[in-house]
C-alpha cells in the first residue's frame, strides 16, 4: 500500500496556545471557507471564555459570507465528552453554524481534530477547543499551506459531512 506524499509550500508547528493565537488569526482573516472536525468542543469550561471567542468568531465569518461547516465528535461511553460536546452543538447551531455530530461505522469514535481554511490551509494536530487541551496540557499540531493537502482532507471532511447526524437520540 503507497502512501500519497503532497506538494507543501511551508509549514509551521504551534504548540500549546500558539494554536489558538493563530486559529484565531485565521479564522478572522478566511475570505472562502472553514470546516473543521473536532473531536471536543466545550465552550462553557475555561477561564475568560476563550473557547466561547473561537466560537463567536466562526459566527462573524459565517455572517461575513464565509461557508462555514463543522463536526463534531459525541462518545456514548463518557459524559465528559458527550456533554460538552451536546451543549457546544446547540451553542454553534443557535447561531446559524452549519454542524453536525460524526456517526462512525460501528464502534469507532471520531477523534480527528483539523481545521480547513480557504481551500488552502489545514491546520491538524492533537488540540480539541476545550479550555485545558489549549492552555493546560502539552499539544501540538502543524499548520499547512497547500493546496493538494487540502483537497485530500477537504475529501475526507465530506466523507463525515454526508454521514454526519443533524441531532443525536
Amino acid at each position: 500500500m503507497g502512501f500519497p506524499y503532497f506538494q507543501c509550500e511551508r509549514a509551521l508547528k504551534l504548540s500549546d496556545e500558539d494554536y489558538y493565537v493563530f486559529l484565531l488569526d485565521k479564522i478572522r482573516n478566511s475570505s472562502k471557507s472553514i470546516y473543521a472536525t473536532i473531536f471536543i468542543i466545550d465552550v462553557f469550561h475555561g477561564r475568560w471564555g476563550k473557547i466561547k471567542r473561537i466560537l463567536d468568531e466562526i459566527a462573524y465569518a459565517k455572517w461575513r459570507g464565509v461557508n462555514v461547516k463543522i463536526v463534531i465528535g459525541h462518545s456514548n461511553k463518557s459524559l465528559s465528552i458527550d456533554v460538552p460536546d451536546r451543549m457546544s452543538f446547540r451553542y454553534l447551531r443557535d447561531r446559524g453554524i452549519p454542524i453536525k455530530f460524526s456517526n462512525p461505522p460501528d464502534d469507532y469514535s471520531l477523534h480527528s481534530k483539523y481545521v480547513i481554511f480557504d481551500d488552502n490551509l489545514v491546520v491538524a494536530g492533537s488540540h480539541n477547543w476545550a479550555y485545558l487541551d489549549i492552555f493546560m496540557s502539552k499539544e501540538d499540531s502543524v499548520a499547512v499551506y497547500s493546496k493538494d493537502v487540502a483537497i485530500n482532507f477537504i475529501d475526507e471532511f465530506e466523507k463525515l459531512w454526508n454521514t454526519g447526524l443533524e441531532e443525536l437520540e
